[in-house]
């Protein structure tokens, strides 16, 4: 592909704060290459299941086949399911290799393995960086289930790891706190109950990350941290 805008991956950009990144990188006038499991006729998008090793290559080949450098990668792409925490044991070895197969392992192989495209990307634009979305789960050990709050935990130390490996290149995460997606579905009387015990009285919405997606590709000296955006909610 000839051309001279920046380039973007979002991992899981059909909806939610995927979707939120992808519509702001466009008006940014990036070239968004979009990702989802379902098939869709749009150009840029590429359809892969990042639940499993085959469809991560798939993508990652289909990347690299198309595309001659990458600016920005958002491994936004996630998965859980509600467990319980007391039902652990209903915790199988499909749903764990699933969790953390697109929450952890996914984004690694994306972020490695078209590391060349990121550097190439950084040459021509002077301005490369990954941005993993994390959760607020991985930082206090509550959430929707024993797999997914850990591997929340371990994409926040992956990236604080990365940002020493690949440097100049930048990376960081982002940790949202509750936001209104379909990605668990609550009530709407759920948000507005938990909107009211956060200290700015609000439940969070999909361009509060996106904001700190643009923030972050503005900022050309912060990398390697995790910012939280959840209303304040874990200081209570």
């Amino acid at each position: 592909m000839l051309t001279d805008k920046p380039i973007a991956l979002v991992t899981g950009s059909t909806q939610g704060i995927g979707k939120a990144i992808r519509e702001l990188l466009e008006k940014k006038n990036y070239i968004v290459i979009k990702h989802g499991k379902r098939k869709l006729k749009e150009k840029n998008y590429i359809q892969a299941d990042l639940t499993n090793l085959n469809g991560t290559n798939k993508l990652i080949k289909a990347i690299k086949k198309k595309y001659k450098y990458l600016n920005l990668i958002v491994n936004n792409a996630s998965f859980t399911k509600y467990v319980p925490y007391s039902d652990f044991k209903k915790i199988d070895e499909k749903l764990l290799h699933k969790v953390l197969h697109i929450n952890l392992e996914a984004p690694f192989y994306i972020s490695t393995k078209l590391y060349e495209l990121l550097k190439k990307g950084h040459k021509k634009h002077h301005n490369a960086q990954i941005i993993n979305i994390a959760s607020v789960a991985g930082m206090s050990g509550t959430g929707s289930n024993l797999i997914y709050t850990s591997s929340k935990g371990a994409i926040i130390t992956f990236t604080k790891a990365l940002a020493k490996t690949i440097k100049p290149i930048k990376v960081n995460s982002i940790s949202p706190g509750l936001i209104k997606t379909n990605f668990v579905k609550f009530p709407k009387k759920y948000y507005i109950e938990m909107g009211k015990k956060t200290p700015v009285q609000k439940f969070g919405v999909p361009e509060d990350i996106s904001s700190v997606v643009e923030f972050l590709l503005e900022n050309k000296y912060i990398t390697g941290q995790n910012i939280v955006v959840d209303g304040g909610r874990m200081l209570i």
